[in-house]
This record gives C-alpha cells, structure tokens and sequence, in this order.
C-alpha cells in the first residue's frame, strides 16, 4: 500500500464511514499540519503530500457546504488531540463519539 492510500484508509477510520470516495477528510488543525504529521509517520513523497492537503481542503469545504462545520472542526480537532504514530501506522482512538456526530451530520 503507498503512503497516499495508507493517508486515505487513516482519514476514513478517522471519519468512520466510506464519506472518504467523495473527497472528505478531515480538519480542525489545518490541512497542513495534519499531513505533515501523517506523512512523517507513514512517510510520503512531495506529490502524495500535496494531495493529502487537496483533499484535507476540500474536505472542510465540503463539510461546510453541507452545514457540518462544527462537527467536522470538533472531529477534526479530536484527531489533532488524539494522533500518534506508532511504527509507521496511525492511530487516533478515541473520537468516536466526535466520527459519529459528523457521520450523522452528512448522511
């Protein structure tokens, strides 16, 4: 698995759902700063960190545009409080209550 997917199944645990195929990630910190704390964890080259940040970006965007700012901020800044890497994998327990809410949110 390349770091782009490995980014991507981590941001689909992260908002629970399969809400990742259209284009939602997660935010709270900003895009940025999520990246590059997951790609030094999973490790990633300049073009799949970049597209990590597009689609962090174009996941608040959405988020706002269907009226779940809130909640993706708060699960957003649960992944923030909650990231470590460990071994090169992601782990971020303890937002489920945050995954859900914005799950529930977007349906």
């Amino acid at each position: 698995m390349n770091a782009r997917s490995y980014i991507k199944m981590a941001m689909a645990l992260f908002l629970g759902s399969s809400v990742l195929t259209l284009g939602l990630a997660g935010c709270g910190s900003s895009a940025s700063s999520y990246c590059n704390r997951a790609c030094d964890c999973v490790g990633c080259s300049e073009n799949e960190h970049d597209e990590c940040i597009d689609d962090y970006e174009d996941a608040q965007k959405a988020a706002d545009d269907e009226g779940c700012g809130d909640q993706f901020s708060a699960a957003s800044s649960c992944l923030d409080d909650e990231f470590t890497c460990n071994d090169g994998d992601i782990d971020a327990d303890g937002c489920n209550s945050e995954n859900e809410a914005l799950f529930k949110c977007l349906l």
